[in-house]
């Protein structure tokens, strides 16, 4: 099942002509914090691997999966998750090349701070809270 739902996440982001990630917005008291827009995706594989996207949650169970899937279509992936490096081997090949960051997805400067970097063409939420 995890692979499936990695599989169909990846579909989403590499395949599909119009998938869309929508506005990332966080309110605050007396307004908008901060408010981030994407626009459509449609790239091939190799369009996708110039191209980087963020895993929420990368080092749970389901982000583990959507990160391999992620890096094995092409993607250069970034990982934000409150454990940072995931338990098992860090070394492993696919895991060395993901970028794994240390810190809250539930809030938003973290997230903010990341996608301030630039080049990032989606974010996968795999956290386990809504």
């Amino acid at each position: 099942r995890v692979v499936a739902a990695a599989s169909l996440v990846m579909m989403l982001l590499a395949k599909t002509p119009k998938a869309f990630v929508g506005p990332l917005t966080s309110q605050k008291k007396g307004g908008v914090l901060l408010q981030r827009s994407f626009s459509q995706l449609r790239m091939t594989t190799s369009e996708a691997s110039k191209k980087k996207i963020l895993v929420l949650g990368g080092t749970g169970f389901l982000g583990q999966a959507v990160c391999q899937r992620a890096i094995r279509d092409g993607y250069q992936v970034t990982s934000l998750s409150r454990r940072g490096l995931p338990s098992g081997d860090p070394e492993s090949s696919a895991m060395s090349t993901i970028d794994y960051r240390k810190g809250d997805a539930r809030k938003i400067e973290p997230v903010a701070n990341i996608l301030d970097e630039g080049g990032y063409v989606g974010v996968v939420h795999a956290i386990g809270l809504l």
